[in-house]
């Protein structure tokens, strides 16, 4: 079967009238652990909330002729992607092409690239393949280290022209917000790639080292002056990161402006933050 049950919930509060005693608690909901969830559900019950929930078991999604639209050979599905990026609901599309059935290590390649998505939600597991991987517990963003497990086995994979819409995403999230946890446990999950990729899959080290660079390059980027004081083992961590893969800057998918921040970074991390002020004008 394919994996599930596939569960979508929506809260509402009417005219945006948010109690006071549940505005502070539900500001970010990666935030909330689960006895807080159990704790704060009869609260958003008894506001006059409007609550709908649907729910799809594994069953049903084999019953609903999505045979139709995929290969019945194929062991992962991903549909076209697109992300309500602000609160201007301006939708981008992140991956445009409809490839047909690719190999898993060429469809690996395009995540790594930025030409297909690094999300788990926007596809479709044979639940066996699944059955023993886990996310890391009180990590962000490892889809990438998610896939990167999975991918890199032999498979095939549909990429079929079917359209789903990632959530509402608020910039003040710590997924969404310009530095914070989310883009630092990117960077740990792009290098603790590259050394599971090493051991499996030699020629693909080369993508893994682009992308755990671009990680280390954003992150010095959008770092605040303050973190820069108060994080210096995160920000050495980083450095250590372009310096132990300088060689590939030059290869890297980095556009020039990127490449001249790295190679910034090789010599003086104080010369690449005055860099990365240039670079934010």
């Amino acid at each position: 079967p394919w994996c599930g049950p596939v569960v979508a919930a929506c809260v509402c509060f009417p005219n945006e009238n948010i109690p006071e005693s549940l505005a502070l608690e539900i500001n970010d909901s990666k935030k909330l652990t689960a006895k807080k969830r159990e704790q704060l559900f009869p609260l958003i019950m008894e506001s006059g909330a409007i609550v709908g929930v649907g729910q799809a078991s594994a069953q049903e999604i084999d019953e609903i002729n999505i045979y139709e639209i995929i290969n019945k050979n194929v062991e992962v599905v991903c549909m076209k992607t697109f992300i309500v990026l602000d609160s201007t609901k301006k939708v981008i599309s992140k991956q445009s092409e409809t490839l047909g059935i690719i190999s898993s290590k060429e469809y690996y390649k395009k995540i790594i690239l930025g030409k297909a998505s690094e999300s788990v939600w926007d596809k479709l597991f044979n639940a066996d393949l699944i059955k023993n991987l886990r996310f890391n517990e009180k990590r962000l963003n490892e889809d990438y280290l998610f896939l990167s497990r999975l991918l890199l086995n032999e498979l095939d994979i549909s990429v079929i022209d079917y359209i789903g819409y990632n959530y509402y995403q608020r910039r003040q999230s710590i997924s969404g917000s310009g530095f914070g946890k989310s883009l630092k446990d990117s960077i740990y999950n792009a290098n603790e790639v590259i050394e599971f990729v090493k051991d499996r899959e030699p020629d693909l080290v080369k993508y893994a080292i682009s992308k755990a660079l671009y990680q280390a390059r954003t992150n010095l980027i959008v770092m605040p002056r303050s973190a820069y004081k108060n994080e210096k083992d995160f920000v050495n961590y980083c450095v250590k990161t372009i310096r132990l893969n300088k060689k590939h800057i030059k290869n890297s998918y980095m556009n020039l402006k990127d490449k001249i921040f790295c190679y910034c970074c090789v010599f003086s991390p104080t010369l690449a933050r005055l860099i990365s002020k240039i670079v934010k004008k």
